[in-house]
């Protein structure tokens, strides 16, 4: 058996205000038979994923990441990795890498929380800085 991690992306509907989608990138690990196509069951993954969902379409898969470990995934372990070329300086990198684009609050954009569990007593929104206590 193999395990294997996947970047994939979804698309999430947004019904009101200007935003027209929220793109959600997703790493998930998946544990391959010798026999199985690792794309095959990360495929089957998501489908599932937009079935719970409801209100997501599967936009595709964007890599795959064979891990180097044995039976059993170990604290620590490596689940994915892409390495980048680049001229910019660390600082440069991230800020276009990983621009800071969620929302203040999804109230102001007319959209509904969409809540997710951070700790015990906190929950915090996908799609912007909202936090509540439980």
């Amino acid at each position: 058996m193999d395990w294997y991690s996947a970047k994939l992306i979804f698309k999430h509907n947004a019904t009101r205000g200007e935003i027209r989608a929220f793109l959600e990138e997703r790493i998930i690990v998946v544990k391959v038979e010798s026999n199985e196509n690792p794309e095959k069951k990360i495929e089957t993954f998501a489908e599932k994923y937009v079935e719970q969902t409801g209100n997501c379409k599967f936009i595709k898969l964007i890599d795959t990441y064979q891990l180097d470990c044995e039976d059993e995934i170990g604290d620590g372990q490596e689940i994915y990795s892409l390495m980048h070329s680049t001229t910019a300086t660390a600082s440069q990198f991230i800020k276009i890498r990983y621009p800071d684009n969620k929302l203040k609050d999804c109230k102001v954009e007319n959209l509904d929380h969409c809540w997710y569990k951070i700790d015990e007593s906190t929950n915090g929104c996908y799609h912007c800085r909202k936090t509540q206590r439980i």
